[in-house]
């Protein structure tokens, strides 16, 4: 989908949904975005795809918890007022 208007108005959809200027998301949809490229699974690789989601499906619940922590420990770290957490990758030799 191609963005035509960024947040800011993804923002502005949702504040005239809550006021009720619009009835639904889609007529602002129809309007405001449009579909720049489409792609389709490749039917030969289904058992390929199905694999790997099954994969996803497994390994989710075991990183949630890390994700709520890393999660935690970054928005710490940022309120501490240092900013962005990460640091920009050196070259090597340096």
């Amino acid at each position: 989908m191609e963005e035509l208007g960024g947040a800011p108005l993804g923002d502005a959809i949702l504040a005239a949904k809550g006021v009720g200027l619009i009835s639904s998301y889609s007529e602002m949809v129809e309007v405001h975005a449009r579909c720049a490229n489409r792609y389709e699974p490749r039917a030969e690789l289904r058992s390929t795809y199905d694999r790997l989601f099954g994969i996803y499906v497994d390994l989710y619940p075991q990183l949630k918890e890390l994700f709520w922590r890393l999660s935690a420990e970054t928005s710490s770290k940022a309120e501490m007022g240092g900013g962005t957490v990460c640091r920009q990758r050196s070259e090597p030799g340096e």
